[in-house]
């Protein structure tokens, strides 16, 4: 199980904050909030936006400013939320690097990201989740998460996939569409040697799922099992014994890289992107891979080019990036530059950093 370093975290928010403020935590974001007033960012996937789930649902707007906070309350607010843009220097990656992913499960609770939940759990008994909190006027998306992770053993792990098969809905491929108090979402269950998928929602798309497949509308009773199944995975404590955990505590879940994406906008070419960048960034993302393809949201579908970077890359982009004050923001979802703000389109192009998954996802 990965953990930070409590020095190297002191060290590195006790600059920011030599003094810390008085009151608890959701007034320190308050006050931080009004002094550093733009300084966000959006997030319309789960993970890296080359291997996206979900394409086409709205856009986040997540503030988490840490400017003004005590070290040890930014510490105890990273841990529990998860991190906030990059690992801080010395985070040591969740170990293994890879991993055999055995369920990915998606619920959304609205037509948008308003409380969609997110786990992924793997045959090393890592399991991952991800949380976007209700929308609220004053405090935006309250209870939202970056990616946490805590460890099953084996026993852990084959409990929780009992509890998926429980459902009977798992048997083959089975696609449905919104309707019976479902909005969205879906099972990557690994059976045998392949996936079995399960979907339901309309105007969405999924990673290995043909988009114009045939949906079905969903019966009262297979609504019932996935509602089921939303509560029982978003709680696991409630059901699962003792002994199926190797280690229940929840701490943030450091990737071992970064996924960068560069999204072209109005049929800009990455030659053209890349022009259009400090010429340190431009010349560290030349060096890379810069795999092409598409991507696709509610405005359109434009080419994007991405690469795996590893976390000091990334750093040494994003602080070139700051440095020659391109306009960005960071939250637990990760970083994006480019955009004007959160929600909106990139005028000329977009610049996001995605962490990568144990399944390179």
């Amino acid at each position: 199980m990965s953990t930070y370093d409590d020095t190297l975290l002191v060290a590195r928010f006790a600059a920011l904050a030599p003094e810390p403020l008085l009151g608890d935590w959701e007034d320190v974001l308050d006050r931080a909030g009004r002094v550093r007033k733009g300084r966000r960012r959006f997030a319309d996937s789960l993970h890296s936006r080359r291997r996206r789930y979900l394409v086409v649902l709205a856009a986040v707007a997540l503030v988490v400013v840490v400017g003004a906070a005590s070290a040890l309350a930014v510490r105890a607010y990273v841990l529990a939320h998860g991190i906030v843009g990059l690992p801080p220097v010395g985070a040591a990656p969740s170990a293994p690097k890879s991993g055999e992913l055995v369920l990915g499960f998606t619920f959304g609770h609205t037509f948008g990201d308003p409380g969609r939940f997110h786990v992924s759990v793997y045959a090393d008994g890592r399991m991952i989740t991800e949380r976007v909190g209700d929308y609220s006027r004053t405090d935006e998306y309250r209870n939202s998460t970056g990616l946490l992770e805590r460890r099953l053993t084996p026993e852990g792990v084959e409990l929780v996939r009992a509890e998926v098969i429980s459902t009977g809905l798992v048997d083959h491929d089975l696609h449905l569409t919104s309707g019976e108090g479902l909005y969205f979402g879906q099972i990557a269950f690994r059976t045998r040697d392949r996936f079995v998928h399960v979907t339901w929602g309309d105007g969405v798309t999924w990673d290995d799922v043909d988009p114009d497949v045939a949906r079905q509308r969903p019966t009262p009773k297979q609504a019932s099992a996935l509602v089921r199944l939303d509560k029982r995975l978003t709680d696991p404590d409630s059901w699962l014994p003792g002994s199926a955990w190797e280690n229940p505590k929840i701490t943030a879940y450091v990737p071992s890289g970064y996924s960068v994406c560069l999204d072209g906008k109005r049929g800009l070419g990455l030659h053209r992107i890349l022009a259009l960048l400090p010429p340190a960034a431009a010349a560290l993302l030349r060096a890379q891979e810069n795999t092409p393809g598409t991507y696709t949201n509610l405005v359109g579908t434009f080419p994007i080019w991405c690469s795996d970077l590893t976390n000091e890359e990334a750093r040494a982009l994003e602080w070139t990036l700051d440095a020659a004050g391109v306009g960005g923001w960071k939250d637990v979802f990760g970083l994006t530059y480019g955009a004007p703000g959160p929600g909106e389109a990139a005028t000329e192009f977009s610049l996001t950093f995605s962490p990568i998954l144990p399944d390179r996802r």
